[in-house]
């Protein structure tokens, strides 16, 4: 499943830098779970030419994916201390990989052993790597739990909401995960008996760990929704100014920005916007005296622009006595004076109203 999630989420790591991390997280957990696979650990042993150095590469694996889970939380949650906390993410990472190869490097391993932990069980240096580990772990998991709450709690859109609750939860599970882990190694560490038997034990450390790993996937699968949904919203808006646009800029094509529009909704959007802001400007000398209102609802706006449109095509001069008595909206002349929203809406409806017209009087060329 998580080699899934991997190629899943991979388009999107490739075209947004920012999903890069969390991408990395999945990889990391996904190439973790492999080694795990008997075959895939005995390849890397002779590899590498050690035994049980598949254990070694795991562990450290699981520490790029940590690290990594960790900066994509703090870049959804607190994207101003992204840069300043990324040095410190990555030294603590390497600090902990250190220790925890110095430790493994100090277990007596004369074979390899299907079970490193308990095969190692009574050896300090073992225990001690394997604490290392899930102490990290617990620690990175509470940082980043308690930073997906606090975001969640302010933030705005519902599925953005859910799913930083989701994350928060699921890393809050990771948290207990690692923090039952290290309770179970103190215990062995000091030959106390545990509270459960290993039957019992294994198993419920098992379920922590992939209801932990579950949540997070769903997380940011949610997370992303109000994202989509509002990319889906910007692209049906700019297919319906689009009739309105391309006829405008035809009789204006100077407005038109010779930069390419690009994939992102939004951008096109605004584009889209700014260019029938513009173009009505243009033609709005050719609006004729007598479709001139201030006051105009969205049909005679529309009346009036198409009347300039096919004035300007067939080369007449501009009634230039009565420009600028003609907007689109009357109240702000600068974009960002605008409820962009509300905006596209206006426009949404002029652009209708536009259609109706030239459908009924596709030939009319009022002066």
């Amino acid at each position: 499943m998580l080699w899934l999630v991997v190629l899943w989420r991979l388009p999107a790591a490739i075209r947004k830098a920012r999903q890069r991390a969390m991408w990395t997280a999945f990889l990391g957990l996904a190439a973790a779970a492999t080694t795990s696979i008997p075959a895939v650990g005995v390849s890397i042993d002779t590899v590498l030419g050690a035994h049980n150095a598949s254990v070694l590469v795991k562990h450290i694996v699981g520490i790029v994916a940590i690290a990594a889970v960790l900066e994509f939380v703090i870049a959804m949650s607190r994207p101003q201390l992204l840069r300043r906390s990324r040095p410190y993410n990555v030294l603590v990472g390497i600090v902990v990989a250190a220790t925890m190869t110095g430790l493994f490097c100090a277990v007596d391993q004369p074979a390899r052993v299907a079970n490193f932990y308990e095969a190692y069980r009574d050896s300090l240096p073992a225990l001690g790597y394997s604490l290392a580990f899930v102490l990290y772990l617990a620690a990175a998991m509470f940082a980043a739990a308690w930073m997906c709450v606090t975001a969640a709690r302010l933030a705005a859109r519902t599925w953005l909401r859910a799913g930083l609750w989701l994350l928060g939860v699921g890393t809050g599970v990771g948290t207990v995960y690692g923090l039952l882990r290290a309770t179970h190694l103190v215990y062995q560490m000091f030959d106390v008996t545990f509270p459960m038997e290993e039957s019992e034990f294994q198993p419920l450390a098992d379920a922590v760990q992939y209801l932990a790993i579950l949540l997070i996937i769903t997380g940011n699968a949610v997370a992303p929704i109000d994202v989509l949904r509002s990319a889906r919203h910007d692209w049906q808006a700019a297919r319906r100014l689009r009739p309105l646009w391309r006829d405008l800029t035809t009789a204006a094509p100077d407005v038109v920005l010779a930069a390419p529009l690009g994939r992102n909704p939004r951008i096109q959007l605004h584009r889209v916007v700014i260019e029938i802001r513009d173009a009505a400007s243009a033609l709005d000398p050719y609006v004729p005296p007598a479709l001139r209102d201030p006051h105009a609802d969205a049909a005679q706006q529309a009346e009036g622009l198409f009347a300039a449109r096919q004035s300007k095509l067939d080369g007449h001069h501009p009634d230039g006595v009565d420009a600028g008595h003609f907007t689109i909206n009357e109240t702000a002349t600068e974009l960002d004076e605008l409820d962009f929203d509300a905006e596209v809406q206006r426009l949404t409806a002029l652009a209708d109203a536009y259609q109706a017209v030239s459908t009924s009087i596709p030939t009319r060329t009022t002066r």
